[in-house]
């Protein structure tokens, strides 16, 4: 007895019925026919019914920048000082001490270079979370210090850099500040402030001396 040999995606005896009519495959997905029935055939790593999900969804923490799948295994690309393997282990804050466990005191320069030396950052701010973790948390002396954030431009006061050469996107300044465009460092208020309790931020003379803190990564396993 004759029978049609169906081509694509249609079956039935007369190849009348295309079984992948109503089934659209997301992220560029293809409807297949095996075995008699339609399924998605999905790419680029999606997967499930109509190729939605991927191994990526909710897989990093911390708003890390990118998650791309090596091996078949999610690997993100964490913000600066994050770690581990989802980028869930945050920064850690140290204020810096001598040799007699007195707090450092250096310029705004000196003090970025320290921390650089020692494998940080001079402590700055992604998110208000980082900054409220930090203050209410990880300070360890409520005292006048630096933070790690640069004038741009000389001639601008209103556009900063942190110090891992990113536009500074969260900031927290006091009222009226920043107030000068000769003064290109910034430092965090301490305790004699009124605006303390909140951890706004001041720009200052890069030539003071401060304590300050250091950015670290994690030993995240």
């Amino acid at each position: 007895m004759a029978k049609c040999s169906c081509i694509g995606t249609y079956i039935g005896d007369e190849c009348e019925t295309n079984a992948c009519e109503g089934i659209t495959c997301q992220n560029e997905g293809l409807c297949i026919v095996e075995n008699g029935a339609a399924k998605c055939d999905c790419k680029n790593h999606f997967f499930g019914d109509f190729c939605i999900q991927h191994p990526c969804d909710s897989f990093c923490a911390n708003d890390a920048k990118i998650c791309s799948i090596d091996n078949g295994v999610p690997r993100c690309e964490c913000k600066v000082s994050y770690s581990g393997r989802k980028c869930e282990c945050p920064p850690v804050y140290r204020r810096q001490k001598d040799s007699s466990g007195n707090f450092l005191k250096k310029n705004g320069d000196d003090a970025k270079k320290y921390c650089s030396d020692q494998g940080g950052f001079l402590t700055f701010f992604i998110n208000e979370k980082e900054h409220e973790e930090y203050t209410k948390t990880q300070r360890e002396n409520p005292t006048d210090e630096w933070i790690g954030y640069t004038q741009k431009y000389p001639e601008d006061k209103s556009q900063y850099l942190t110090v891992d050469n990113e536009d500074a996107i969260y900031r927290n300044w006091a009222d009226w500040e920043p107030n000068s465009k000769n003064e290109h460092c910034v430092e965090l208020y301490g305790e004699g402030h009124q605006d303390f309790a909140t951890g706004e931020m001041n720009d200052l003379d890069c030539v003071i001396e401060l304590e300050f803190a250091c950015r670290f990564s994690q030993h995240c396993p």
